[in-house]
């Protein structure tokens, strides 16, 4: 045998995904309710692993409130002009590092995010830094970004898209 130490792992029993899935939206949930004012977040699930948060309100309340820091959490790709752009997406930053580290504490899992004015945006930036890292990718850096992609790399075009089974 080529590979006489190798284990095999049936992999169709996604039992084990879901209960994780359920402790991670389970911590995010309840750092939300320890949110000052408490806040109802707004999750999109995009898959067993992946959700999209709106988190453009608890972001407004920290810029109003003063309650940040300034400094970016994680990486960052391009930069950004506008100065308002610049603090908001730097906010959300620092709100995806609280739950990211919320989620280890919790849930003892390592997660990626991607901070982005678009859900496109958000989605691109993920990808940027996996396994454990978050980015920021600024709106002045993401048409050259996206131009530099291979179109099976954006979401919504060509993810997944593979001509030979269309043809």
């Amino acid at each position: 045998a080529a590979c006489p130490n190798i284990i095999l792992i049936d992999g169709s029993d996604l039992a084990p995904y879901r209960e994780a899935n359920a402790r991670w939206v389970a911590a995010l949930r309840h750092w939300a309710s320890e949110q000052k004012p408490a806040v109802m977040l707004k999750l999109e699930k995009v898959g067993l692993d992946e959700v999209f948060l709106d988190a453009s309100h608890i972001i407004a309340e920290r810029i109003r409130r003063r309650e940040f820091r300034w400094e970016f959490d994680g990486k960052t790709f391009g930069h950004e002009e506008d100065d308002f752009l610049r603090q908001f997406l730097m906010v959300g930053s620092q709100v995806a590092q609280e739950l990211r580290s919320r989620i280890m504490k919790e849930c003892r899992l390592t997660t990626c995010g991607g901070i982005g004015t678009s859900k496109l945006t958000a989605k691109l930036a993920v990808n940027m830094n996996k396994p454990n890292d978050q980015t920021v990718l600024f709106q002045s850096a993401a048409r050259a970004y996206i131009a530099s992609l291979p179109i099976r790399r954006i979401p919504g075009f060509g993810y997944g898209y593979r001509s030979e089974e269309h043809t």
